[in-house]
């Protein structure tokens, strides 16, 4: 198994000489996945060594993954010696982490824990509220000072939707989406709630930390962040002496708390969002959950940002406008190999040779809504991908769907709106004799993308949406559609989800038009029911759709059978809580073609296998395409995992289950 590609989305970062060699090391807590954890979401630390600098920004060699540490908040502090220190929280434990490595390496161990709260000393919370991010105020690794606490109260849980699973039951997922909003449009369901709480240090000498407290506001009011991530940046901004804060909203903005207090007796009020030069509210287009850290590069201060999406980013202040901070237009800091620093998850692979090389490229659909594209430069045998892209329509836009293009929100909520979950999906759909690009969103729509370039050149007209009876085609959420000719008549078909997550073949329905399609041939069992891909019913929570298809003959008995890219705990019968306690990793599955190409009829054939256990790749789900990547006569397995690694395992790395009849 050979993976490349990033780490994912972050969770904290910071960056300090934490090795004594006079350059900053950044290092972050991602959220990836590791077969022996249980969730996609466990954090793990990495690192990144700064390989050079490049107009006053650093360029960072590629991170690798050290220990076995899961913290879920960093922040980077200096004490005696040359090294700096991590304040993580672990659980309830904060602690020091100290690099214990004797040359320039990373070799992170636990310090004792200045604090562990008690149930006691948590009952102060508000019930289902817990903490997400520690900072410390002032002081340092040897003489701690107040610890500044993020909390959060999720808003995402089954019982914070407004209908149950019996109202839903069996309503198309449209349907089950609209139940979610008002007639306006506007959001009914809970939102995350998070606030600010102040734990004081006690006296130098014992290191003792008091109660928690709520951190108040000018009026005397807890104050309440807006949902994003717990990592507060923490500086004296409006150079008055105390400690501002920036933090992340959930719309890829940041806001500006002003410490309007006294000294040792902070209290912040919300300003609003950070500006851009031109007056604009801020925005990191494209990514969300910004994690904020104060910074000097080339002698200008700036703020270093970590995201939901994955990307490193960097914008300088470029000082104040009606009281908030203005920044400058982020940029994206590179890694080696000149690709951005970072990687956005959920990579939906097709492989094709889109510039004529001979040799296969990766086009990915991702959490974002892009369409991202690696580039092969290497041979089918030795492939090498330095870099990664993203596409363009021939209007120069980025190829991008989902709610940040369509002003709606998926059935997250606002939550999501920068996000796509694009399915991408490479066919000649239009009989040209080029490969069209298909993309599915989280919004339930099917876009397509005219190829109107030649064989060594992609160009992709803008997409539109394909329609069916006149009206948008509306299917499940976050799946992977899969073009191809399933019954051999030389016409590409489309084989996607409905609205039900039934799998069904789509055809062109007016030859003039590729956006008009027909209402679908429903697929079925072999005993007559529907092929149900998407493992749940209909439910109130987003546990529908975010299967991934590829339709390729496995078994080699020449009819076409379907792979799944499997969600996390799907079973067809049971409820969400019932069939979480099961299988609880993204895998494949496929089901075997019994019938024909023409009147295809499909039986569950099972796992995947690496290695005799199930395939693990993901934690809540994984996308694959099955394809003789280096032309040797058999297929391979390209994977992509929601943390944004691509994997590929040889035809003698998996084996697949054989199904017995009925």
């Amino acid at each position: 198994m050979v993976p490349f590609g990033g780490i994912g989305p972050m969770l904290a970062l910071a960056l300090a000489d934490f090795d004594g060699d006079g350059e900053p090391e950044l290092v972050t807590a991602t959220a990836c996945f590791h077969p022996d954890e249980m969730e996609m979401r466990l954090p793990s630390l990495w690192v990144a060594k700064i390989a050079r600098w490049e107009h006053g920004l650093p360029v960072f060699w590629r991170p690798h993954r050290f220990g076995a540490l899961t913290p879920c908040s960093l922040q980077a502090m200096q004490g005696r010696g040359g090294r700096a220190r991590l304040l993580v929280l672990e659980g309830r434990s904060v602690r020091f982490l100290e690099n214990h490595a004797f040359d320039a390496g990373m070799r992170f161990r636990h310090g004792r824990a200045i604090v562990t709260f008690s149930d006691r000393e948590l009952s102060v919370l508000r019930p289902n509220e817990r903490i997400v991010s520690v900072r410390l105020c002032h002081g340092d690794a040897d003489r701690p000072g107040d610890l500044l606490i993020t909390t959060e109260i999720d808003g995402y849980t089954p019982d914070s939707y407004p209908v149950t699973p019996q109202q839903v039951r069996g309503l198309p997922f449209p349907e089950v989406v609209a139940k979610n909003f008002d007639r306006d449009g506007n959001w009914l369901c809970g939102r995350t709630s998070m606030r600010l709480y102040l734990c004081r240090a006690g006296s130098s000498d014992t290191g003792d930390f008091g109660a928690i407290e709520p951190a108040l506001d000018g009026q005397g009011r807890p104050v309440e962040l807006v949902h994003g991530n717990g990592t507060i940046g923490i500086a004296d901004l409006d150079g008055d002496g105390d400690l501002d804060l920036i933090c992340g909203d959930e719309l890829q903005s940041l806001r500006y708390f002003e410490d309007v207090g006294r000294p040792g007796r902070p209290s912040w009020i919300d300003r609003g969002r950070l500006r851009s030069p031109g007056g604009d509210d801020f925005r990191a287009r494209g990514c969300w959950n910004l994690l904020p850290s104060y910074v000097h590069f080339n002698e200008r201060p700036g703020l270093l940002l970590g995201s939901g999406a994955g990307w490193l980013l960097y914008c300088t202040l470029e000082g104040f406008q009606d009281g908030v901070p203005v920044v400058g237009e982020p940029v994206k800091l590179k890694q080696t190999g000149g690709g951005p620093a970072g990687r956005v998850g959920f990579l939906t692979p097709v492989a094709a040779d889109l510039f004529g090389t001979g040799s296969c490229d990766i086009v990915c659909g991702c959490t974002s809504g892009h369409a991202l594209v690696y580039r092969n430069e290497g041979s089918p045998q030795r492939p090498q991908f330095d870099n990664v892209t993203f596409l363009k329509d021939t209007s120069g836009c980025d190829i991008r769907q989902g709610p940040a293009r369509s002003g709606r929100s998926n059935i997250h909520g606002p939550a999501e709106d920068e996000a796509g979950h694009t399915g991408a999906t490479l066919g000649d759909w239009c009989g040209h004799g080029r490969k069209d690009l298909v993309m599915a969103d989280d919004l339930g729509e099917i876009h397509f993308y005219a190829n109107t370039g030649n064989a060594t050149g992609p160009a992709f007209d803008p997409g539109r949406p394909l329609r069916c009876n006149g009206r948008v085609l509306q299917t499940v959420w976050r799946q992977r559609p899969w073009l191809v000719d399933f019954d051999g008549d030389g016409r590409c078909e489309l084989l996607a989800m409905d609205a039900y997550g039934h799998a069904r073949l789509y055809r062109r329905a007016d030859p003039r038009d590729p956006c008009q399609i027909d209402d679908g041939t429903l697929l079925t069992r072999e005993d007559g029911k529907p092929l149900k891909l998407d493992g749940l019913i209909p439910y109130s929570s987003p546990w529908t759709g975010r299967s991934s298809l590829c339709a390729v003959d496995l078994d080699g008995d020449g009819r076409l059978d379907i792979l799944v890219g499997w969600g996390a705990g799907y079973q067809e019968s049971l409820t969400m809580e019932e069939s979480m306690s099961h299988f609880r990793w993204g895998t494949v599955k496929w089901f075997r073609n019994v019938g024909t190409n023409q009147a295809p009829d499909f039986r569950a054939g099972g796992y995947l296998r690496h290695d005799g256990y199930p395939i693990i790749a993901g934690g809540h789900n994984c996308s694959v395409h099955a394809v003789d990547w280096d032309e040797d006569g058999e297929l391979e397995l390209i994977l992509g995992t929601d943390n944004g690694q691509l994997c590929v395992l040889d035809h003698d790395e998996f084996t697949f289950d054989v199904p017995s009849p009925l």
